[in-house]
């Protein structure tokens, strides 16, 4: 089907102002979402409770139904879930994650990790022929589509959301709440190591 010269910018003109909507609807969800974060974060110094407050606080905005954060040795070639959020009462975590993954199936991830920059999949189904180990794994894990986004420097890995229903292409309130969740874990090591010694 051919559009005049009219109905092309007329149809331009339409997807940038719901575009432009949308990001004015994103801007302030994510800024009630973090001012609501920190009012949470301020009353609690438990960083078992700040690591699954944000974690659930990324399954909220982004409506998803899991929110992990994954850890990865690229020396070994190994990943494990280290801490998730689960909507669902009948969380089966355990029962779908291996205790530690193979890094041979998540080459994409490995990139995304070290070029530092978010991999979004809007639909799984759409990388079914070209990367078929892949997503045979998302199917094992329940994942119709996902984001995730890396964190560094120790330890280093990615915090994921499944299934987000709103913002799919929208990472930044991701790679935010990765760092907050970053900063607890890396503080929850710490206590349990000085514990320990």
């Amino acid at each position: 089907m051919k559009y005049t010269f009219l109905e092309k910018i007329t149809h331009l003109g339409v997807f940038k102002y719901l575009e432009k909507k949308r990001f004015i609807q994103y801007a302030l969800d994510f800024e009630q979402t973090l001012r609501q974060l920190e009012e949470y974060l301020h009353i609690s110094d438990d960083q078992e409770e700040i690591i699954n407050g944000t974690l659930e606080t990324a399954c909220e905005f982004y409506q998803g139904d899991w929110c992990g954060f994954i850890e990865v040795d690229m020396d070994l070639g190994l990943w494990t879930t280290t801490e998730w959020f689960n909507k669902s009462p009948d969380d089966k975590t355990k029962d779908f994650l291996n205790e530690f993954e193979s890094s041979d199936v998540w080459q994409r991830w490995i990139e995304a990790i070290k070029e530092n920059h978010p991999l979004i999949i809007e639909d799984v189904e759409v990388i079914k022929g070209k990367y078929p180990d892949e997503y045979d794994a998302y199917k094992r894990l329940s994942v119709d589509s996902l984001i995730a986004v890396p964190f560094r420097p120790r330890p280093l890995g990615v915090v994921v959301i499944r299934n987000p229903k709103r913002y799919i292409r929208r990472s930044s309130m991701l790679q935010m709440l990765a760092f907050v969740a970053l900063t607890a874990v890396n503080e929850k090591k710490l206590f349990e190591r000085a514990r320990m010694a």
